[in-house]
């Protein structure tokens, strides 16, 4: 068996990404993505036994990088609203910095990719755990809502993704004192 190089294993999921936001999930051919990377079609197998596990992958990859650059480590003394109010903001600018993320992402959660995959649900859930402890936090000191912490995130998540297709369709428009004008629409719909 051939051994696996990291490079291009990116490559074929970044390749992938692209097809995918041009051409949706169903889309994606092996034979087109492996003509796309300039590599023979069994060598894609190396790497991915097939097209689902693929596109797993790629939902992986994307949520590992995202998590690393929009969960960062804020000092734990900062009150609530201002630690969620920073992930928020690099929740913000990460969605900004990578719009095919958010293409993929909605076409990955609404298939059987992901519904019928609870290791995938399992591991993002684990890679999300700091934020759902930040809000978890905030209800058991009372500042957040005491609604279910899914609906809270989906809401939070939800109105981030909305302001990010605004930003996109109109660039450099985002400045940190605007962000400051717009977190609390946030912080009012899910606060206590």
């Amino acid at each position: 068996m051939r051994s696996k190089d990291e490079n291009k294993e990116k490559l074929i999921l970044s390749k992938a990404l692209d097809m995918i936001v041009e051409q949706g999930l169903s889309g994606l051919k092996m034979s087109n993505l492996a003509k796309e990377v300039g590599i023979a079609i069994g060598t894609i197998y190396i790497y991915f036994k097939d097209k689902e596990e693929l596109i797993n992958a790629l939902y992986v990859f994307l949520l590992n990088q995202e998590a690393s650059q929009t969960l960062p480590i804020v000092e734990a003394s900062l009150p609530l609203q201002e630690k969620l109010e920073k992930i928020c903001f690099q929740y913000l600018k990460h969605s900004l910095a990578y719009p095919a993320n958010a293409i993929f992402y909605e076409q990955y959660i609404r298939s059987p990719y992901y519904s019928n995959n609870q290791n995938i649900q399992a591991l993002e859930d684990a890679l999300f755990q700091p934020f759902f402890q930040e809000i978890l936090q905030g209800q058991q000191q009372g500042l957040i809502k005491s609604l279910d912490i899914e609906l809270l995130i989906n809401m939070v998540c939800g109105s981030l993704e909305a302001l990010a297709k605004h930003f996109i369709q109109h660039p450099n428009t985002l400045s940190e004192a605007y962000w400051k004008q717009l977190f609390p629409v946030i912080w009012d719909g899910i606060k206590q």
